[in-house]
């Protein structure tokens, strides 16, 4: 999203890039309309209604078809670059095998922490792979500890640098939180000075994050 709420993304949302769909919106349904990415809506609703509240520096990461990541460093605003727009952290280099993106890096923690990356890695069984974990079967228990380590390696970079005090796990993935957290915990694991333990929680609201999310930044908006 661009400041004035235009999405700017050709690589996977072609159709609605470099349209101002708020101004669409507001003069097809005679109401206003905000826009935002699904990561920041996802982090606004838990940060007002889930697992954010009451945090001083949340950081909400959202495992989807991609990476959303968004730091709300302070009461609930989320951190945004000098050009207006969130950064772009679930395109950082991370550690695992050639994993190539659309952004070019040849090894993304996108590609390998997404729930679509979930997805590849388990053959497109996740839901019954997970069923199998949870009742003690090992060789499934390990696939969901490498995702975890995926998920970590570039989670681990992020809490070096925001320092948050709760990690908010959002997106398809996050109901699989308790199969990868061994694996996650032991790509933060660095020296003891260097290793933030921030509670890891897995988003309350669940698919409903971005949408009560958005009502609240509508509400916000409307009520300035």
């Amino acid at each position: 999203m661009d400041p004035l709420g235009i999405i700017r993304n050709t690589e996977t949302l072609p159709a609605f890039s470099d349209i101002q769909i708020t101004l669409v919106i507001s003069e097809r349904l005679g109401v206003p309309c905000v826009i935002d990415n699904d990561a920041a809506a996802a982090a606004a609703g838990e940060y007002a209604c889930g697992a954010g509240r009451g945090s001083a520096g949340l950081l909400v990461i959202t495992l989807g078809t991609g990476v959303g990541v968004v730091a709300a460093l302070t009461a609930g605003h989320a951190f945004r670059g000098a050009d207006g727009r969130h950064p772009e952290a679930g395109h950082i280099p991370a550690g695992g095998p050639p994993a190539p993106c659309y952004c070019g890096l040849p090894s993304c923690w996108e590609q390998l922490a997404s729930r679509t990356a979930l997805d590849h890695l388990t053959g497109n069984e996740a839901e019954a792979l997970a069923t199998k974990a949870r009742g003690g079967d090992v060789a499934a228990a390990r696939v969901f500890d490498t995702y975890g380590e995926r998920v970590g390696t570039g989670l681990v970079t992020l809490l070096a640098v925001f320092r948050p005090d709760r990690v908010v796990i959002a997106g398809g993935a996050a109901r699989f939180l308790d199969l990868f957290r061994h694996g996650l915990r032991r790509s933060l694991d660095r020296g003891p000075k260097y290793t933030p333990r921030p509670a890891v929680v897995a988003a309350e609201l669940g698919n409903l994050s971005g949408a009560i999310g958005a009502a609240v930044m509508a509400r916000q908006e409307t009520t300035r």
